[in-house]
């Protein structure tokens, strides 16, 4: 709403100028799967308020976590924007579930330091049961490379590298963790500190 005021001294009257100018509104188009209208209201670009952008990244990030929790674990979720105004006149979501598995194993390769038994402990991501098809999210398999990296750390691997890649065979998915662990020996040499007789001296061996 825009507008003005305008005084006339002769008549001592006070003359409105009101416009109402219509705002650009955004439309939202899904691709691919479309959420239901109940999912709707609970996802942020719906439920909060806030820089648009910031909303649809957390959309975005909402909607793969859901998906990956039904054992959608590869899906995709993006989003794109279209036109350079504020806010922008079309946004579309494109959503990919990809095909549903059971995370039947996983494996990890080049750990030479630590066993495989010993690494699993250290996971949060967890393989299928009998009435689960697994825990496998984003936010999971970051938390298992940060976690797999510091085991190999506190052994003196410093410069270990974690990645991982999916094998999918007949609706069973397997997450395999790639480990270099690097040089050795790199583990901060541990120090006696010996005090002598005279006050305020010490020295390190």
């Amino acid at each position: 709403m825009r507008g003005g005021v305008q005084y006339d001294e002769q008549d001592n009257s006070v003359a409105l100028d009101i416009r109402v100018v219509a705002r650009e509104h955004t439309e939202i188009q899904w691709v691919g799967l479309q959420p239901k209208e109940s999912e709707l209201r609970e996802l942020p670009l719906y439920a909060k308020s806030g820089p648009q952008r910031l909303l649809l990244e957390e959309t975005v990030s909402a909607l793969t976590e859901r998906l990956q929790k039904e054992g959608y674990f590869r899906a995709a979720v993006s989003f794109e924007i279209v036109g350079r105004h504020f806010p922008p006149s079309h946004v579309t979501i494109q959503v990919e579930p990809g095909h549903k598995y059971d995370l039947s194993e996983i494996r990890f390769e080049g750990n030479h330091a630590a066993s495989s038994e010993v690494l699993e402990k250290a996971l949060t991501s967890r393989k299928a049961g009998l009435l689960s098809r697994g825990t496998l999210t984003a936010t999971t398999i970051q938390n298992d490379t940060d976690n797999l990296q510091s085991l190999f750390q506190q052994r003196g691997y410093l410069d270990v590298t974690v990645k991982h890649r999916f094998e999918a065979s007949d609706g069973n998915l397997t997450l395999v963790y790639e480990i270099q662990e690097g040089p050795s020996g790199n583990r901060i040499p541990d120090f006696t500190i010996i005090t002598e007789s005279r006050p305020g001296l010490a020295r390190c061996r």
